[in-house]
């Protein structure tokens, strides 16, 4: 009799497993469904390519300081820059580390990593006291780009637009002269393996915000960039052009019923969230040179007319 009893348990056992093994299945069907569904829609805005860009505007470009600071994306963004700069004939240009930019002789294009990821006030607090220090040659542009892990659905949008408008201030009141060119904050892309999906869906079951939501709360803190600079400063938008490909097409996601957009998977590296590969690295860095270079046309028109 017990030993009946024992076999019935094991078979209700089995019973058990296979409906955990059929729940899991059916998870993971909905985490590809969920998190793999993505569109496309034209973009509003035809990007500009270096040939469009005067010759006037890559000569002030060559003789302007800048200073960059950023971590990951910005390193693949340099890296792509300095194989564009010679295709512009901007040879002369000297891209060196900040620590280099310090002591060196401009015109150069000083970068380097300041704060920490996830800590937006460390950013920004590092990117002050490069401008505040006095044996640091003080830049005509200045360039502080934000990463994807700085804004998430877990930040607190008001303080960080605070914490934002408290750097502009600051670097308006005490660096007149530095012309601050504004960056949207990167975006992530749809998981690129198996585990990292199925975990996206699990985040999404369980009530946690998913990469997409992560995506709208970084495309509302832009929407505040833009909607609060834009009209008197250059603003570089990093998160349209990671969204766009060459050819036209912007992608996007949809979270809670509004519309995210996401790094084109074009874009990024196959395991990566928000990492991009060699030709999203080069398309990127093509947009910010263009930036750049109307940046520093910008600014030299204007030292012109107030001559």
């Amino acid at each position: 009799m017990f030993s009946g009893m024992v076999s019935a348990l094991k078979g209700h056992f089995r019973y058990v497993l296979v409906f955990l093994l059929v729940g899991l299945l059916l998870v993971g069907g909905l985490t590809y469904v969920s998190i793999f569904r993505i569109y496309t829609e034209p973009v509003e805005v035809i990007l500009p390519r270096i040939a469009d860009v005067p010759r006037e505007c890559w000569d002030a470009l060559a003789g302007k300081t800048i200073l960059f600071a950023h971590h990951e994306v910005g390193d693949q963004i340099v890296a792509a820059l300095q194989e564009l700069l010679p295709e512009v004939g901007l040879t002369d240009v000297r891209v060196v580390a900040l620590e280099q930019g310090k002591d060196g002789v401009a015109p150069f294009l000083a970068h380097g990593h300041v704060g920490r990821c996830f800590y937006l006030q460390t950013k920004i607090d590092g990117f002050l006291q490069l401008l505040d220090e006095s044996r640091c040659p003080k830049p005509d542009i200045a360039i502080l780009k934000l990463c994807f892990s700085d804004v998430r659905a877990e930040t607190d949008l008001d303080l960080a637009a605070s914490q934002y408008r408290r750097m502009v201030d600051h670097l308006r009141r005490s660096h007149p002269a530095v012309t601050l060119v504004h960056v949207t904050v990167p975006l992530c892309t749809r998981p690129g393996c198996l585990r990292r999906g199925f975990r996206e869906g699990v985040k999404l079951l369980v009530g946690r915000p998913s990469i997409w939501q992560d995506n709208l709360c970084r495309q509302k803190f832009n929407t505040f960039l833009k909607e609060t600079y834009a009209h008197d400063d250059p603003l570089f938008d990093l998160a349209l052009v990671e969204s766009c490909t060459p050819v036209g097409q912007r992608y996007y996601a949809f979270a809670g019923g509004q519309k995210a957009y996401l790094l084109a998977p074009d874009h990024a590296v196959s395991i990566g969230v928000g990492t991009l590969n060699e030709a999203g690295s080069r398309w990127v860095a093509e947009q910010f040179l263009i930036a750049l270079a109307e940046a520093a046309c910008r600014k030299s028109q204007q030292a012109t007319s107030t001559r």
